[in-house]
Order: C-alpha cells, then structure tokens, then sequence
C-alpha cells in the first residue's frame, strides 16, 4: 500500500511525542522511565500516543485507497504443487499423499458404516 499514516497528523493537532524512537527501547534507552517501566509499552506516555494515533481522524482518500486494494480479487496461481503427510517411523521420515487419507477414509465409512448409524 501506498500511503502509511503519519506521526504527526495535518489536522492541526500537535505531533505526537515518540519518544520510544528516542530514548526508549527503539532509541538509546536512555530513558529515566524505562528503569520503573522495563518497556515501553508499558509506559503511559507510550498509550496516550497509541490512543491519539489510533482515534484521530483519517487522512483523505485513506479509505477509498484501501477499499479498492481489497475490492481486486486476487488471481489464483496453480502451482505444481503436492500436498503430502509427513511422519516419522523410528529414524525413517516418510511421506503420503493426502488424497489416500480420503481413499482410506471412504473404504473405512463403506465397511463400517454400521457403526455410524443411529441406535435408535
């Protein structure tokens, strides 16, 4: 994508204060706070920016740009490609393929179908 939402916003309001990039654990960690808070994400100067970037209004066109990136339906590539199992028997790794699961599964429904049926 494109556009990336900025720090600082040009609604006007201040930009916000990162000090993580700084001082904290982003920057040279020379933060007093870091010592009481061990990380920055547990600083409340750290959630009041999260809650300013996180409420603040959209830029223009942001949605409309997002909307028609997931509006494309993506094109399938077929790849020459093997689903398999794999296991282990002792030191030996071994493979199957997935379809013999459905082959078995099909061959064991046909001769116990019995077991499946309701009792009453």
């Amino acid at each position: 994508m494109h556009s990336q939402l900025p720090i600082s916003s040009d609604t006007g309001s201040p930009p916000i204060h990162d000090c993580w990039n700084r001082i904290g654990v982003r920057g040279d960690e020379s933060c007093v706070e870091l010592e009481k808070h061990v990380h920055c994400r547990n600083c409340p100067i750290y959630s009041a920016a999260a809650v300013r970037l996180l409420d603040r209004e959209l830029p223009a066109g942001y949605r409309s740009e997002w909307t028609e990136h997931f509006a494309h339906v993506a094109q399938e590539v077929e790849l020459d490609t093997h689903s398999v199992l794999v296991f282990r028997i002792g030191l030996e790794w071994l493979a199957l393929p997935v379809g013999i699961f459905l082959a078995v599964s099909l061959l064991f429904l046909s001769i116990y179908k019995w077991a499946f049926e309701p009792v009453h």
